[in-house]
């Protein structure tokens, strides 16, 4: 799953066990980016940055 896609269904969901899982997938996916990228700006790629 996408880090996009996983934070879009996070914000839909109230079951709090499927948000515990959503959470632990964009953990991951930002650990992942920060490891290949070098820092942690995955959020702001997939989102743009904040206003």
């Amino acid at each position: 799953m996408a880090y996009r896609e996983a934070v879009a269904q996070l914000d839909s969901q109230t079951n709090e066990t499927a948000k515990d899982i959503l959470r632990v997938i964009t953990r991951r996916r930002r650990e992942e980016w920060a490891a290949w990228h070098g820092e942690d700006s995955l959020h702001e790629m997939a989102f743009g940055e904040p206003e």
